[in-house]
């Protein structure tokens, strides 16, 4: 699993959360809006359009080509056939096939005991390479995370340290804006915040006490 953090753009979202990264892709380098973000009123003006006719909400993120290019490739069809294939071996054939670049993170490996010669033992047929992945890689504690243009296989411990934290702002002013609040100047973050800390992953994020998780309202245009 990959760290997220998230913020609620202007009637946005900033989350950092754990998520399964062949699901969404993440980038460890992206920038953190900054520490401190002062809601400025917008003037009452009745030229402004309401919130309730905007867009609806999206992610903001940039993604490099090739870091498109590996989230298309999870979603191709893929069959799979191991027994007591080493996970090396594994790795060579479906970065072969699927042809983006897939790499073990030794370091990680080694510290949980395992490594190249891992044996996987895995059939499968009609899936996605995502599905294959995480079927193939749950059982053995692993997970993957892109990063660096990379699909890294590593621990799920190795995942979920700061170094792996990314950012993700969330436009949600389709969810926080009141209908009687034409200027969004006013939008009301806290329900939405307690909806995702209290069920998603409730234990992870720092507000419940856990080290994980953190999220906070961010605005923005």
């Amino acid at each position: 699993m990959s760290r997220i953090q998230l913020g609620l753009l202007g009637g946005g979202l900033l989350l950092a959360a754990f998520f399964t990264t062949t699901q969404l892709a993440t980038r460890a380098d992206a920038p953190a809006p900054p520490k401190t973000a002062e809601s400025k009123p917008l003037p009452a003006a009745t030229s402004l359009p309401s919130p309730q006719t905007w867009p609806p909400g999206k992610v903001i993120f940039e993604q490099s080509e090739t870091e498109k290019k590996i989230l298309a490739a999870l979603e191709q069809a893929t069959e799979i056939e191991f027994l007591n294939t080493q996970l090396g071996d594994v790795v060579q054939q479906l970065k072969k096939r699927h042809e983006i670049n897939i790499e073990l993170d030794t370091e990680a490996l080694a510290a949980d005991g395992k490594g190249s010669e891992t044996p996987i033992t895995k059939s499968l047929r009609d899936t996605t390479l995502n599905s294959a992945l995480r079927l193939i890689l749950d059982g053995q504690g692993l997970t993957t995370l892109i990063k660096n243009d990379v699909m890294l296989i590593t621990t799920k411990a190795a995942a979920s340290q700061p170094e792996n934290l990314i950012v993700r702002l969330y436009q949600v002013h389709d969810l926080v804006v009141a209908p009687n609040d034409p200027t969004a100047s006013q939008p009301s973050f806290e329900s939405l915040i307690e909806i995702i800390t209290s069920m998603t992953r409730p234990a992870d994020w720092q507000d419940n006490g856990g080290t994980t998780g953190h999220i906070r309202e961010y605005y923005g245009p």
